[in-house]
């Protein structure tokens, strides 16, 4: 049976779906076989202020394809 999951940062996640044949869940329905995947700190900031930047790029072009209207 396949199972739908967003939980991305599970090292059984794959494409929306848990790759484990069977779960459990608990008394919330939350899965009890997760296993979170640890991301480095140095890592996620540095993948933070990327994004950060990135979504502040895109603002400005959108601020100034406005201005052009």
């Amino acid at each position: 049976m396949r199972v739908m999951c967003e939980n991305q940062f599970c090292v059984y996640w794959s494409e929306n779906t848990c790759t484990l044949r069977k779960i459990s869940l608990d008394a919330v329905g939350a899965c009890t076989d997760c296993i979170h995947v640890e991301v480095p700190k140095d890592l996620l900031a540095q993948k933070r202020q990327e994004l950060l930047s990135e979504l502040r790029e895109r603002e400005a072009r959108w601020g100034e394809e406005a201005l052009g209207l």
